[in-house]
């Protein structure tokens, strides 16, 4: 079962500590800012949780003790970075131990999620099945992303210290000439139920279509980011171009992706309840489109990086027709 161990170091771990609450100051420097980080993680040490997991086809839970233990965290102003170790154990043997790095200025969005949903989007993204995890009790996680690509993991034993740690290290990434409101405050998804405080990412498409793109959360929570592909294919036409268009050279850096190297892919940033994306591509008006029909499919979270209480609405299909 794939737990904690899945998320990625650095995991930097929190207990809050009772009359000691400390908060920050909407105003504070830059060097002031990355002390209240960097003494945060360091004053915690060890936080331990019991991390249930549930077979959900043949029945039966397993319970895994875990440890989370973070030392050595230094902030450097002049970098605008964090370093610090980690170390994760399971049932008293290390499973992952490291010096990681979180630099402030990639930062472009920051979530905070309960850490049994971030387990379960691991867990999905990596393909495993049949299983459902959750910690008992609840923590809750930083998450930062850079470009859509997960860049850190901070770990807490309570919402309000995720939440107060989150807004320092937006205002950190603001001071370091970062993204502006890389944070924005969301409840954490409740653990309930299997959809209650899940997103749901929709995509729609133009008819005809046009290059403009739309991605809408329509669950009950908010939606770290993700990846929309976009397929095109002249229909009755065979071959690995499906006989359209092709991306220029100039736009490849911003539609091309490894993992989907046969569609264009657009980077959804996180989505809070209710908030629509739209994208127009920018190739669009480039592009020559010979006599024909054009079908096109979008794809909403390509990449599976976000759990979601109902995936049957994830495809959007529109038609393109050339006299």
């Amino acid at each position: 079962m794939i737990a904690l161990a899945a998320l990625l170091l650095p995991a930097f771990a929190q207990n809050s500590v009772p009359g000691a609450t400390k908060t920050l100051d909407g105003n504070a420097s830059l060097g002031s800012t990355l002390k209240f980080i960097e003494d945060k993680v360091n004053e915690q040490g060890e936080i331990g949780y019991t991390m249930v997991s549930e077979n959900t086809i043949q029945g039966g839970t397993v319970e895994d003790q875990y440890t989370i233990e973070t030392s050595h965290a230094v902030a450097d102003p002049g970098d605008c970075t964090l370093e610090v170790d980690a170390r994760l154990t399971m049932n008293g043997k290390t499973q992952s131990q490291g010096h990681g790095e979180i630099r402030f200025r990639d930062i472009s969005t920051i979530t905070v999620t309960t850490q049994s949903q971030a387990i379960t989007e691991q867990t999905s993204k990596a393909g495993v099945i049949g299983w459902r995890g959750k910690v008992v009790p609840e923590n809750y996680v930083v998450k930062t992303f850079h470009s859509g690509d997960l860049s850190g993991v901070l770990a807490f034993r309570d919402q309000g210290a995720a939440v107060l740690v989150a807004k320092a290290l937006n205002h950190a990434v603001e001071l370091c000439g970062g993204k502006a409101g890389a944070f924005q405050e969301q409840p954490p998804a409740s653990q309930d139920s299997d959809v209650q405080g899940m997103p749901e990412l929709v995509p729609s498409l133009p008819n005809p279509m046009n290059g403009q793109i739309t991605v809408k959360n329509v669950g009950a929570g908010s939606a770290g980011p993700s990846k929309l592909t976009l397929d095109c294919q002249r229909v009755g036409v065979k071959g690995h171009d499906g006989g359209c268009p092709v991306l220029p050279p100039s736009f490849a850096d911003t539609y091309f992706d490894p993992a989907f190297p046969m569609t264009a892919t657009i980077r959804v940033p996180a989505l809070a309840v209710g908030e629509t994306f739209t994208h127009t591509l920018s190739f669009w008006g480039a592009l020559q489109w010979p006599s024909g029909k054009y079908k096109f499919t979008a794809v909403a979270d390509a990449a599976h990086t976000v759990t979601e209480s109902d995936r049957k609405n994830s495809v959007a299909v529109s038609i393109l027709t050339i006299p």
